[in-house]
C-alpha cells in the first residue's frame, strides 16, 4: 500500500498543500479537522482523533494551516506522528540538503532557495517566495506568497513574513534578526532587525504593535 498524506486543516491553505501532494504523485489524501469545523463538500475529511489510526495505515502528516500559532498547537497535540516534508517539484532548491529530512516542512510551487539555508520543523514557504543565502528559519515560521528574504537573515520561531514583504540582506558578520513570533506586514520592507513579538508594516517597516509575551 502506498503512503498517504494526511493534512491538518480544511481551509484554502490545506487545499493548496493538497495541490503540492498531487504534483508529487500522492493519491491517498485526507484532511483532518476538529469537532465543529465546517467540512467543505467533496473533501475526504476525518476527525483529528483518527490521526493515530491513519498513521497505522501508513499515512504521513503535514499541517496545512498558515497561522504559526495554530500550526504549533497542532504539532504539540500530536508530537509522535510521522511528520513529513512536501516540496513542490516546481520549487527551486539550490542544494538538496536544504529540504532533506525536515519534518512538517511545506514548500509551494515557484519558491526559490539558494544555498547554505537552514530550515526548522514545520516551516511553511509559500508560492513564489524567495530565501537567499545563509538564512536560518525557525520552527513554525511562515514566509507568505511573493515575500523575499535576502541573504544572511535569521527568522525566529513562529515569525510571519507577510505577502510581498521584503527583508533586506544582513551585513556580513552581522546577521539581520527577525525575532520570534514577530509579524512582518504584507508589502513591508524591513531594513533593520525586528525584536521578538513585534508587528511592523510599511516602507521602511516601522513598529505598530508589541505583544506582551512573544508567541502567546
Amino acid at each position: 500500500m502506498s503512503a498517504g498524506l494526511a493534512i491538518f486543516g480544511n481551509g484554502g491553505c490545506a487545499r493548496e498543500v493538497a495541490v503540492i501532494a498531487r504534483a508529487l504523485g500522492i493519491e491517498r489524501l485526507c484532511f483532518l479537522t476538529r469537532a465543529g469545523d465546517p467540512v467543505p463538500p467533496g473533501l475526504p475529511c476525518r476527525p483529528e482523533a483518527d490521526a493515530d489510526a491513519l498513521a497505522a495505515e501508513g499515512y504521513r502528516f503535514v499541517i496545512g494551516i498558515a497561522d504559526p500559532h495554530r500550526r504549533r498547537a497542532v504539532a504539540r497535540r500530536f508530537p509522535a506522528l510521522p511528520w513529513t516534508a512536501v516540496v513542490h517539484p516546481q520549487a527551486h532548491i539550490g542544494t538538496p540538503e536544504i529540504t532533506a529530512d525536515v519534518p512538517g516542512l511545506i514548500v509551494s510551487a515557484g519558491a526559490a532557495m539558494t544555498c547554505d539555508i537552514r530550515l526548522s520543523p514545520h516551516v511553511f514557504i509559500h508560492y513564489n517566495a524567495g530565501i537567499g543565502h545563509d538564512c536560518e528559519i525557525g520552527a513554525w515560521a511562515a514566509v507568505m506568497p511573493g515575500a523575499h528574504v535576502s541573504g544572511n537573515v535569521r527568522i525566529g520561531e513562529g515569525a510571519y513574513v507577510g505577502t510581498g514583504a521584503v527583508v533586506i540582506q544582513g551585513a556580513e558578520g552581522a546577521r539581520k534578526e527577525i525575532g520570534a513570533w514577530s509579524v512582518i506586514g504584507a508589502g513591508a520592507v524591513v531594513t533593520r532587525s525586528v525584536p521578538a513579538g513585534v508587528t511592523v508594516v510599511g516602507v521602511p517597516a516601522r513598529e505598530i504593535d508589541r505583544r506582551r509575551e512573544p508567541g502567546a
